[in-house]
């Protein structure tokens, strides 16, 4: 495929990650979300999404078994693991 793009690929766009986020809401799927950190920093973290809504996803962390609310205007990616 390829959309005739030169030079590295663009990073994934928000919707996109939304999109990914949405389906492993429906499919109780881990998936490694990246966001950016109170404190500007970019982190990442495999997580089970739980639900969206209200401008908030909130996700189980996987080891620890707790719930996550993380910002949607902070995450950056989303990406099931392999």
């Amino acid at each position: 495929g390829g959309r005739g793009a030169t030079g590295p690929a663009p990073a994934q766009g928000h919707s996109d990650a939304l999109a990914v986020l949405q389906q492993a809401v429906r499919d109780k799927a881990l998936v490694w979300v990246g966001y950016v950190d109170a404190h500007g920093a970019t982190a990442s973290r495999l997580v089970k999404p739980v639900s969206i809504g209200a401008g908030y996803l909130r996700a189980e962390d996987e080891r620890t078994e707790m719930l996550h609310t993380f910002a949607l205007h902070r995450i950056t990616a989303a990406v099931r693991p392999d």
